[in-house]
């Protein structure tokens, strides 16, 4: 038999300390190894645990040192990469998972090779798409851990992914440190290794063992050749060689695999290595904001920046964006994501994730500024004044009709036109607010920007000079807002001598007293002229108000424009066939109905397509919970806490006729924390309020939820239920490039078992349950826990808002063997404080593929911007970018490419059946291939017009590569695609 041993360091970047203190120590080894790999030859290789990210944290401290680095690397005896950082894999979405293989091939490429096998060893449970992630990087190898029972009798074997295509897996059956500090001593040594033999022996189908060298911020062991040596003499019936993890998969390779089992699918059991699905739900705001920042990247900054980039020559956005995902990828590495680390760890995280929108939010602003501005606004009624156009953006890969909410001026609150002249209802959702910008300015700097503005000469106005200073003033605000004008302005004296106070209000559009502005500001001009002048106090003031309209058929990947009016100008009936509506206890549409019990605060929804109803929905229930960061764990004499204290508040608050919604506001009383014992929970209950916004839009099937909830109790778990009347045995869920089937059933287990499996599982965008030819879909925002529970009246799905805990690992739990980490107290994982969630209920005929679009629509919802129209008019008043057919098919990227040249477009086939795709991308590509996820480009695909049609294999995800001319329109140059 044949002992490989593979030396390696597994690095937590942080866990049970912050990511300083851990660096501090990585420092210390990577110099350490550094002068090992110097000194002694005969130690031949070791593995920075499969992550480059540890590269980039040592030459931060040790930058002198990266010659020495690329050398050993490109030498083959320092193993990094193939990822940026190890993730957790259900937590996180597929694309992030793209994008840290991406990243991590970038920066193992500038030192030398990145490794080619998908080490993965400590990732709570692997996804199923897992295999065919890594073959889209030519990786056709993986050693795991985690995940895989004792029913796979043998640790090599074909993994394969949902497109039928494998790679090779080893498993690492006694975990990635069962080699870990071996012993010099000839008997311990010859002890030891019998025993690793005789552990890994029976599940080998080839003459060679794995051993891992290696462990949790582990040193290298620098005596190992002796040890080595000291082997071929105590144990000589066994070859003892010191491998790499590449060398191993060639070894491996090179056997008869024919027998070897096949695996496919997610792999989540707890049989024989823990896999700790609390974390699913422990600190569920960094699953939430996660959640918002992946939307930001992969649905509106990187797609719009992209088009604006391609299409007007706007700056390429590349690098700015590449930044953003690394304080992303960052944020992924499983111990922060999973939420299961100590405090400080996580309050580390909360700046990255600001810092990420920061940046989001700024490129999505430029890029949908600069295509608002192009598009031109249809023509108005003759005589009327002039107003701002309202540019609806969509990142579906399908035409949609939604709810869009965006701010007005109050004036312009009146309603909307479409191309066609047609009104489009609004409805205002807020109550007006006045923002202000205050800021001190030398009177050359404000005689500097009126001149800019008026084009050199100060007392000269006109409408257009006007319209430069309102959007100068806008954008002040920071906001991405455009279209501003001035609407008044006036001049006081100011508090010190010589200094004047000037309060200027934004409008939109031309306010009908440009005579007497002009005047103003020509005078305004004057005092910043006269040298006496010390300062001018200039307040920026604009009133805005928040409309809600349901923006028609914006096309896929593209926007709808829409023309804005006011108020008095609006004088045509409205004619819309579908309003929502309120009555005493709810909300009616043409197609749902829900009234509120006024007992307890939940939902009664009636689907008016298929006549079912859903009594019991959004029903809250809390258990006690005497687990820790890693597994939830019920205390043995618990109390279900099922009802409010009191009847609920039950109001209207919004009462259409685009948009409907009421408030339930209840008082619950929760047990305060577990008793001493951890038995029970405390009799004391302390108040938690929880506040229930229902809403339902015109023409929409979705009921729209947010929860807020002040949580002041400890060692909880809240829940909301949902009963579907389904008897189904079965859900299916969004998951990694993939929808799922999930049978409800647990498997058995029995005290062998290293965890206890449970009925909580995760899901990415929805989970839906049906049978019967009707169901029930509940998709929501950064909420990846959910169970369904089988009972006598059928399933029930519940969601996961809130799990409290205080304790990093535990080792009294029932449902787990021993520790998972450290036994740190961690108060911040109670989660105490004000909490935000946003889901929605979705009744449908048929099965999910009748409402995975409604589920779409609730996670990214359209985005408006006000635009000046008459600007540049370079884009047409609808349009397409791309859109993607047929149906079941899921857009995930459309990017510039990362070598720079051209539109990266990624989709997937949830459905186990071939599908024939028909992608249209407007305006045409000149060339189109297809690629791999690491952009190589493998073949040309024909495209006839605007249409390329492929064969889509079941459960494949493809990536396609687009050129375009480029840019395609420029300003003065209307580029009509859709011939509207």
């Amino acid at each position: 038999m044949n002992l490989l041993i593979v030396s390696h360091t597994h690095w937590d970047r942080e866990w049970y300390r912050p990511f300083q203190e851990f660096r501090f120590s990585l420092v210390e080894l990577v110099d350490y190894l550094l002068d090992l790999l110097s000194r002694d030859e005969q130690y031949k290789y070791f593995m920075l645990d499969g992550q480059t990210v540890v590269l980039e944290d040592y030459l931060e401290v040790r930058p002198e040192r990266r010659d020495e680095l690329s050398g050993w690397i490109r030498a083959g005896r320092l193993l990094v990469g193939p990822w940026y950082v190890l993730p957790d894999e259900f937590l996180v979405s597929g694309e992030s998972l793209v994008r840290n293989l991406l990243e991590g091939r970038r920066v193992a490429s500038s030192f030398g090779q990145p490794m080619p096998v998908g080490y993965i060893p400590d990732p709570f449970g692997h996804v199923a798409q897992m295999p065919q992630i890594l073959r889209g990087f030519g990786i056709t190898s993986a050693a795991i851990w985690r995940g895989l029972g004792r029913d796979l009798r043998s640790s090599e074997f074909w993994w394969e992914g949902l497109d039928g295509r494998s790679i090779l897996a080893l498993h690492l059956a006694d975990s990635y440190s069962n080699a870990a500090d071996l012993p010099r001593d000839s008997d311990l040594l010859k002890r030891r290794l019998t025993r690793i033999r005789a552990g890994l022996e029976p599940l080998a189908s080839t003459p060679y063992i794995v051993l891992m060298n290696g462990r949790d911020h582990g040193f290298p062991q620098s005596e190992l050749p002796e040890i080595i040596r000291a082997a071929a003499t105590c144990c000589p019936d066994l070859a003892v060689e010191h491998a790499s993890l590449p060398i191993v998969m060639q070894r491996l390779s090179e056997q008869d695999g024919t027998s070897w089992p096949v695996v496919r699918g997610e792999l989540r059991s707890g049989e024989r290595s823990p896999l700790l699905p609390g974390v699913l739900s422990a600190r569920m705001w960094i699953k939430q904001r996660n959640a918002v920042c992946e939307a930001l990247l992969e649905k509106w900054a990187e797609p719009f920046a992209a088009w604006a980039h391609l299409l007007l020559g706007e700056p390429d956005q590349r690098e700015i964006l590449r930044h953003a995902w690394r304080l992303l990828l960052v944020n992924h590495a499983h111990d922060s994501i999973c939420g299961c680390s100590v405090d400080q760890v996580h309050d580390e995280m909360a700046p990255r994730f600001d810092q990420i929108e920061q940046l989001c939010e700024r490129i999505i602003d430029k890029a949908l500024g600069a295509l608002a501005r192009r598009v031109a606004i249809g023509s108005l009624p003759e005589g009327t004044p002039l107003c701002p156009g309202v540019v609806v953006f969509n990142p579906l890969a399908w035409p949609r009709s939604d709810a869009v909410v965006l701010d007005v001026p109050p004036e312009l609150a009146g309603g909307l036109l479409d191309q066609a002249g047609e009104n489009i209802p609004t409805q205002v959702v807020g109550p007006e607010r006045t923002q202000s910008y205050d800021l001190d300015m030398p009177r050359q700097d404000v005689l500097s920007l009126l001149e800019a503005a008026a084009g050199g000469d100060a007392q000269t106005w006109d409408a257009q000079a006007m319209a430069r200073l309102g959007d100068w003033g806008c954008g002040l605000f920071g906001d991405g807002m455009t279209g501003g004008h001035l609407s008044a302005v006036s001049i006081e004296p100011g508090p010190q001598l010589r200094s004047y106070r000037v309060v200027a209000e934004l409008g939109h559009g031309q306010s009908g007293n440009e005579i007497r502005l002009g005047d103003t500001l020509s005078r305004l001009a004057r005092i910043a002229a006269d040298p006496d002048t010390r300062l001018i106090q200039l307040r920026i003031v604009r009133r805005q108000v928040q409309v809600c309209l349901v923006a028609p058929s914006v096309p896929a990947c593209g926007y709808a424009s829409y023309r804005l009016m006011a108020t008095p100008v609006l004088r045509r009936p409205v004619a819309w066939n579908d309003q929502v509506r309120t009555f005493e206890t709810g909300l009616e549409n043409s197609l749902v109905r829900v009234e509120v019990d006024r007992e307890d605060g939940s939902l009664t929804l009636v689907d008016r397509t298929t006549g079912e109803i859903y009594r019991g929905l959004n029903r809250f229930v809390d258990v006690g919970d005497a687990g820790d960061e890693y597994n939830y764990s019920p205390p043995s004499q618990d109390r279900l806490i099922c009802c409010p204290v009191a009847r609920p508040i039950v109001r209207v608050i919004e009462s259409g006729p685009v948009r409907a919604s009421m408030r339930i506001d209840a008082m619950w009383g929760i047990p305060a924390e577990l008793a001493d014992d951890r038995a029970s929970r405390l009799d004391a209950l302390v108040e938690c309020p929880i506040s229930t916004t229902v809403s339902l839009a015109a023409n929409a099937r979705r009921l729209e939820v947010r929860v807020e909830l002040t949580n002041h109790a400890r060692d909880h778990r809240m829940r909301v239920h949902f009963p579907t009347g389904c008897h189904a045995g079965r859900a299916f869920v969004g998951g990694h490039f993939a929808v799922l089937e999930r049978a409800h059933d647990l498997p058995v287990a029995d005290e062998s078992w290293i965890e206890l499996p449970l009925g909580t599982r995760p899901q990415s965008g929805f989970v839906d349950v049906a049978t019967g030819g009707r169901g029930l879909l509940v998709t929501s925002r950064g909420l990846p826990e959910y169970e369904v529970i089988p009972s006598p009246e059928g399933d029930e799905i519940a969601l996961t808002l809130l799990r409290s805990v205080g304790w990093l690992s535990r080792d009294d739990l029932p449902v787990r063997l021993g520790h998972a980490g450290p036994g740190f107290p961690t108060p911040g994982a109670q989660c105490l404080g004000r909490h935000v969630f946003n889901y929605a209920i979705v009744p449908h005929l048929g099965d999910w593929r009748s409402v995975v679009r409604e589920a779409q629509s609730h996670l990214y919802p359209m985005r408006a911007r006000l635009t000046l129209p008459g600007q540049e008019n370079a884009l047409t008043g609808r349009e397409s970018f791309l859109s993607l057919e047929p149906e079941p098919l899921e857009l995930t990227a459309a990017k510039v490419a990362e070598d720079g040249g051209g539109l990266i477009v990624r989709f997937y086939n949830p459905l186990l059946e071939p599908l024939t795709a028909r992608l249209s991308v407007r305006p045409p590509c000149t060339v189109l291939s297809r690629c791999d996820l690491a952009e190589r480009r493998l073949e040309t695909i024909p495209i006839t017009g605007e249409t390329a049609v492929l064969d889509v294999a079941p459960g494949e995800i493809v990536t396609l590569h687009l050129l375009f001319p480029h840019p395609i329109a420029r300003a003065g140059t209307c580029y009509n695609t859709t011939g509207v």
